[in-house]
């Protein structure tokens, strides 16, 4: 998320020195932009996230389910 940081700030840099500040659509376009690049890369993160914790949650309920098996065998 860095480079795309320094970006912005690059953009925003240059048209701020060319003509003036950049108009309300640019900052608009980049805004939407990197919005969307977030949001994909959040919705990736949580994908993963719950496709890992559902295995976890998985895993530990065998073994709850185990452990419960053999405290009833006692």
């Amino acid at each position: 998320g860095q480079r795309l940081s320094q970006t912005l700030q690059r953009g925003g840099a240059t048209s701020l020195k060319g003509r003036g500040f950049p108009t309300r659509k640019q900052l608009d376009a980049q805004l939407d932009e990197y919005m969307s690049l977030s949001r994909s890369r959040l919705d990736k993160q949580l994908e993963d996230y719950m496709s890992m914790s559902r295995r976890r949650l998985d895993e530990e309920l065998d073994e709850y389910m185990m452990m419960a098996g053999q405290s009833l065998e006692d």
